[in-house]
């Protein structure tokens, strides 16, 4: 029984049918009560393919007062607004289609609509014939809308021609015509119907399907006969029908031809458009057996879905045959499904899911994915799963006549199970009866019953660390730092990170803070949850909205790379806890866990391992000792330190056993892009001539082009990938391993041999030699092979000088991009190096004028080119060769201490984070009137003049004068 609480309804509803050109409705709707007036007090009228005209609306009250709507009610988009509505109002409206071309016949009128109908009225011309479908003469007391067929009206010319009569002279056309077609052709070998039905699907090219794939040539004139099709290999779907009924009567078969009607057909309809797709038909001792190879994507045997059961006319030269075509056995157009997913605590479920589809579900499936492109079809297929992350999609067999279409994917629904306190709801509808669920550890099946199991839930994971007592003194306690991997074999890794934090005092409110580092083309992060345990015990999750998403490097121009965090606003004595799930792809199976990375100090610090059965795991410790069960390492009770973090670094397999199979691989994957070109050879050439230093040359214009950070696939081997030198040259900028390797690419035309060189900038101490791994380094340099043997260089850094290195890269283990090569540190720079000669001029009145000479070597070059000199010094840069050369000249007042004391600086060098070696001359020309009171150590009075040499000056000394005639001797 179905109940329908629809309180509006129609009272009337009047179509009438004027010929040629119009179709006039009338419309009364009653509204009861105030939700009908906000669902039904605006009417939207259909207009397309018509026009609208003579538009009337009124609204009539209770009271019986009546509104009209204005003259022209009909709003752009096709509505109209009834104005003063109030319940048990009653809408009034009518209208008329318009048409550009005559009304044909037959004619089909609706007789439902979405709300019940208390009245239905159609008018038409008495020289048409009224018939009527899902309703028996029908004009009252319809009901809504539902899935059953809606009722319509169908309007036919009226005959006077027996409907036997009229479809026996049809049938006797259709057999005439296709005796005419039906040229004959030489018998194939076989004379098996399903063989030669095959054939036809198979072996001859449809035109009217996966047009996308057809050439021109494809869709040439027609065939003029089977045999034409046979010979050409292609052909319609109508002619290939032909071709396995012409091969089929040369086998020895009685054939003919059959129209399939509509669901709706009706013999006393004369109307030749109720059949609309053919069939071929085949007389055998036991009836009919039919055919349709014109469909592609059908398997032997079945007809089109839209096909099987339907009634059909067999034409013969006699008359019609009026059949139902047969339905295949269900078994035959099956869908075969294997899931296999794993619920997780949160709700979520993830896994794969095959399916291979047969017969008719096959051909849905190809048809569907017939026209669309590439994109498109993956589009279509993760449209049928709502809700859900569909990824490694991979459809076989999609575009091939009579073969089963297999599809199978990833997919990730999050909140897919209802969550309680206790319980999660597991609904297994969405999914199929089949579906194999993997529950989380310690989740426990309850019952069967309906299509939701309940799923009970352990004990919170996190409630028992926040049980750990915190020590006094630290802002912020971390109660548990854990990190599981699972490795697979092809390189996919699962890892789920979790933390508990508790914060200890207002300032470590800041360690209420969480993120997970992803690759975006290799990986993806599955779940990524936060959760606030306040001082009362009160839990707040956090929604997605307060998640940021962001690249890692926020100065690069590209990269793969990204970070989700998470800060919060964490009282004292709440606890912070996150959880996040992440996979990648990766290379090579490499990892490294830090058990203290903040310096906190840590109650419970854990990494958990899963790796493929008989794979070797080779573990290294660095800086603590933690307890070892198999494939976890825990470490209790971490004090707060400010030293490096206690780290655990694992390669899993077989690779890099040796810092020489690091440099091999490395060399393996930078060699392609340092491929010689012409264009590449060609600006070598022209930026060597006339140089009498041809890798002074080269480096110089490498170190000027613009550093541009471009990441693409780290997890999959990009980061230690540089782009083609030719790209880098073209394109003016590149990072580091881009600037590299085209100097080392340029180098190579001039018959200069270099190595790209890995290492790590920020710090060294992370290369240990008994883990080797590319995971360590993050900069790349350029060794050059010289006489002298190899020259270090650093093109990204744009103060160096060729043969030097930053200080951060001196003496720091690197591993050259060369089959062999071993772990060695870079070489130590000479000690960096300024001369300054300083001429000055003080007078009476306590200024000073003069000039400064200057030249720097090594790192005080490179300082003195990274700062802002300003306009009025003159710089002559042998960059990048020996030095830098200043000059200028200034005037500065001296610090008064009296009203006879003068106090003097006279030494001006500049700040140098790194060591310098410091040789500075100053002289100084007295006034006359002046008195030198004290003087520096090394300082000499001759001639007037004020002398001072010294090296290595750690602070400026003061130079203190007092005026004349002021009697005192000169003293040291």
């Amino acid at each position: 029984m179905t109940i329908l609480l629809a309180f509006a309804e129609i009272l009337l509803w009047d179509t009438r049918v004027l010929p040629p050109h119009e179709i006039t409705h009338s419309v009364r709707i009653q509204l009861s009560d105030q939700r009908d007036l906000s669902r039904h007090g605006n009417v939207v009228i259909p207009h397309e393919g018509h026009s609208l005209c003579a538009v009337k609306a009124r609204t009539v009250l209770p009271s019986g007062a009546e509104i009209s709507v204005s003259p022209s009610p009909l709003l752009d988009d096709g509505s109209i607004v009834f104005p003063a509505l109030e319940p048990g109002s009653i809408i009034e409206y009518q209208y008329t289609e318009s048409y550009a071309e005559p009304l044909s016949l037959p004619l089909s009128i609706p007789l439902q609509r979405d709300l019940p109908i208390r009245r239905r009225t159609v008018s038409y011309p008495p020289s048409w014939q009224p018939h009527y479908f899902h309703c028996d003469n029908c004009t009252a007391d319809l009901a809504p809308l539902s899935t059953a067929p809606p009722a319509y009206l169908l309007l036919t010319p009226r005959s006077s021609q027996p409907p036997d009569e009229f479809w026996r002279s049809h049938a006797a056309q259709l057999a005439a015509t296709f005796e005419q077609e039906l040229a004959p052709v030489s018998p194939r070998p076989e004379s098996d119907l399903n063989a030669l039905a095959e054939f036809c699907r198979t072996r001859i090219k449809n035109s009217l399907y996966r047009t996308d794939n057809l050439s021109p040539a494809d869709r040439a004139e027609p065939n003029a006969s089977p045999a034409e099709t046979l010979r050409r290999g292609i052909g319609t779907s109508h002619e290939i029908n032909l071709l396995f009924a012409a091969l089929a009567r040369a086998a020895g078969h009685t054939v003919f031809y059959v129209r399939v009607g509509t669901p709706d057909f009706r013999r006393e309809i004369l109307d030749p458009a109720q059949l609309q797709n053919e069939v071929i038909a085949v007389r055998l001792s036991t009836g009919y057996a039919f055919f349709n190879p014109g469909v592609p994507y059908l398997s032997a045997g079945l007809l089109d879905a839209d096909e099987e059961g339907q009634p059909a006319l067999l034409a013969t030269p006699e008359g019609p045959v009026f059949v139902t075509l047969p339905r295949s056995a269900p078994h035959l157009s099956r869908t075969e499904r294997q899931t296999r997913l794993a619920l997780a605590a949160d709700g979520s479920v993830s896994g794969r899911i095959e399916l291979t589809y047969h017969g008719l579900a096959a051909a849905a499936r190809k048809r569907k994915a017939e026209r669309p492109s590439a994109t498109e079809r993956l589009a279509d297929i993760r449209s049928e799963y709502p809700g859900a992350q569909l990824t490694n999609i991979s459809v076989r067999n999609i575009a091939l006549p009579a073969v089963p279409v297999q599809l199978e994917f990833d997919i990730y629904v999050p909140n897919y199970a209802e969550r309680s306190a206790r319980r999660l709801f597991l609904p297994t509808n969405f999914f199929g009866a089949k579906a194999v669920f993997t529950l989380p550890p310690g989740h426990t099946y309850e019952s069967d019953k309906g299509d939701i199991l309940p799923i009970r839930r352990p004990l919170t994971w996190f409630q028992e660390a926040a049980t750990a007592p915190s020590p006094t003194g630290p802002s912020a306690h971390v109660l548990l730092r854990e990190e599981s991997v699972v490795a697979e074999p092809s390189g996919r890794q699962t890892t789920t990170t979790r933390s508990v934090i508790r914060i200890l005092t207002a300032a470590g409110s800041t360690a209420a803070r969480g993120g997970i580092v992803y690759d975006a083309t290799g990986g993806r992060v599955v779940s990524f949850r936060a959760w606030l345990v306040a001082p009362s015990g009160e839990l707040r999750e956090f929604g997605p909205a307060e998640f940021t998403d962001r690249a890692v490097n926020q100065g690069e121009l590209h990269t793969s790379l990204r970070q989700r965090t998470i800060a919060v606003s964490a009282a004292v004595g709440s606890v912070f806890v996150y959880e996040a799930v992440v996979t990648t792809q990766s290379v090579f199976h490499q990892f490294e866990y830090e058990f203290q990375p903040d310096g906190l100090p840590v109650a419970c610090s854990r990494f958990s391992l899963s790796s493929p059965a008989g794979w070797p795991v080779r573990a290294h410790l660095f800086d603590v000792q933690p307890t070892v069960a198999g494939q976890t390492w825990t470490a209790y009770d971490l004090p707060a330190s400010s030293g490096p973090s206690p780290r655990l670094a694992i390669t899993v397999g077989s690779a890099f056993a040796t810092w020489s199979d690091v440099a091999e691989w490395l060399a393996a994957q930078a060699e392609p892009a340092a491929r010689l070109t012409p264009v590449i050879a060609a600006r070598a050439a022209s930026l060597v001539r006339n140089q009498a230093d041809p890798i002074r040359a080269l480096a110089a214009f490498v170190q000027r082009l613009r550093y541009v950070a471009v990441n693409v696939n780290s997890s999959g081997g990009g980061g230690f990938v540089p782009r083609e030198a030719d790209a880098v040259l073209a394109q003016g900028y590149g990072d580091c391993k881009d600037k590299a390797n085209l100097l080392r690419t340029l180098l190579r035309a001039e018959g200069i041999e270099s190595w790209l060189v890995a290492i790590n900038s920020t710090d060294r101490q992370r290369v240990r030699p008994e883990w080797p791994s590319p995971r360590l380094f993050n900069h790349a340099i350029l060794a050059i092979a010289t006489p002298d043997g190899l020259r270090y260089f650093d093109p990204s850094d744009p103060y160096v000088s060729l043969g030097d290195l930053p200080v951060a890269l001196q003496n720091s283990p690197s591993l050259l991009f060369a089959p062999g090569a071993r772990l060695a540190n870079t070489p130590v720079g000479e000690v960096a190096a300024v001369e300054r000669s300083v001429h000055l001029t003080l007078t009476a009145d306590g200024s000073v004028g003069g000039r400064v000479l200057e030249s720097s070597r090594g790192h005080a070059a490179a300082a003195y080119r990274a700062r802002e000199l300003g306009e009025r010094v003159q710089v002559r840069d042998e960059f990048p060769g020996a030095g830098l050369h200043l000059y200028y000249e200034f005037t500065a007042g001296l610090r008064a201490a009296g009203p006879e004391l003068l106090l003097l600086r006279p030494f001006l060098l500049a700040d140098f984070a790194v060591p310098v070696a410091f040789h500075e001359t100053v002289e100084i020309t007295l006034p006359a009137d002046l008195l030198v009171e004290e003087l520096p150590d090394g300082a000499v009075f001759r001639g007037g003049k004020l002398v001072l040499e010294r090296r290595d000056v750690a602070e400026n000394p003061l130079l203190v004068l007092r005026r004349a005639p002021h009697e005192q001797s000169l003293h040291r």
